[in-house]
């Protein structure tokens, strides 16, 4: 016999029997609580019209979701000035962490942002087509001047792929 005392041995079975009673009156009293009332508009609504909040002994916020928000608009509109001026000042005093963040982000989610892009992309073709042409046309001679730079900067791969399209023109 081991001189060690195994796991189950340094259980209280009284404490057990105790946790299981609590966890089973838990239980119960989380299945007779379904309603609760706000204490905004005082209708009795379902839990699900309720934010979790585990601080309190229900475990959700004492006012519904539909009085919050009409709390939080009406706070934003008194006060929309002040908090403009904390945001703006938030951007300024945190630009290198939320550029930091930012980049985390993306890297993070490569794969979604594309997906995103691409989809808006598709929604809006016809638009960025029409934005482009009229940047072009208003921005004619400078367009013309980057492309000439982009032509004399990759003269090589120009040959190279005019000759493979000859190639598989002649042959095809």
């Amino acid at each position: 016999m081991s001189r060690y005392k195994r796991p189950y041995e340094f259980i209280d079975l009284s404490l057990l029997k105790r946790i299981e009673k609590q966890l089973e009156n838990r239980k119960e009293l989380e299945r007779s609580k379904i309603f609760k009332t706000c204490l905004i508009c005082g209708e009795r609504k379902s839990l699900f019209h309720f934010s979790v909040d585990r601080r309190s002994s229900d475990g959700r916020v004492g006012a519904c979701k539909i009085c919050k928000n009409r709390q939080s608009l009406k706070y934003y509109y008194e006060h929309k000035e002040e908090i403009l001026i904390r945001v703006e000042e938030y951007r300024r005093t945190h630009k290198i962490d939320r550029s930091i963040y930012f980049q985390n982000y993306q890297r993070d989610h490569k794969k979604q942002l594309k997906k995103i892009a691409k989809a808006w992309y598709k929604e809006n073709k016809k638009m960025i087509k029409k934005r482009n042409l009229k940047y072009y046309e208003d921005n004619k001679e400078h367009c013309q001047a980057i492309r000439k730079l982009w032509i004399e900067g990759h003269k090589e791969e120009i040959k190279k792929y005019n000759r493979e399209y000859q190639k598989l023109k002649k042959g095809g």
